[in-house]
């Protein structure tokens, strides 16, 4: 393996773990907190406005990293005839589905903190951000099978 094919495996690691730590952060810390009136406004927005710049650079490394890796590893006959190049694409749709409840959730979530409701935004958000805890997981388990 080169430093370069090195370096983009890290970084791809990384970048997963970031994206699906931060999602589960803000899934189980961040957002029952602010339901029970636990977080001030000014925090909640803070940290609402650090997931949202966090997760779009990790979610573009991941997209960025596992284009690379995968064109080391498979041709496009092979994405489409091979059950691993198979599993390329089924983790392809959970980034995707992924990518589209962060941000609905990331959008309902801001949308009540800028009302300078952090109890609503967190009412509006919480099953966005639960769903992608579980198709982040999802992906992660389809990830690590090819």
């Amino acid at each position: 393996m080169s430093s370069v094919q090195y370096l983009a495996l890290l970084g791809h690691t990384l970048a997963v773990v970031i994206l699906v730590g931060s999602t589960v952060m803000m899934t189980f810390i961040v957002v029952p907190a602010a339901r029970r009136g636990r977080m001030s406004s000014p925090a909640t927005r803070s940290i609402g406005q650090r997931f949202s710049i966090l997760t779009a650079i990790a979610g573009v490394a991941v997209l960025l990293t596992g284009a690379y890796l995968t064109s080391l590893q498979y041709t496009l006959t092979a994405i489409v005839t091979t059950w691993s190049g198979m599993l390329v694409i089924a983790s392809f749709l959970s980034w995707i589905l992924l990518v589209a409840l962060l941000l609905v959730g990331i959008d309902r979530f801001a949308r009540s903190l800028a009302l300078g409701k952090p109890v609503q935004a967190a009412n509006r958000s919480r099953r966005w951000f639960a769903s992608a805890v579980v198709v982040s997981i999802v992906g992660v388990a389809i990830g690590t099978a090819f």
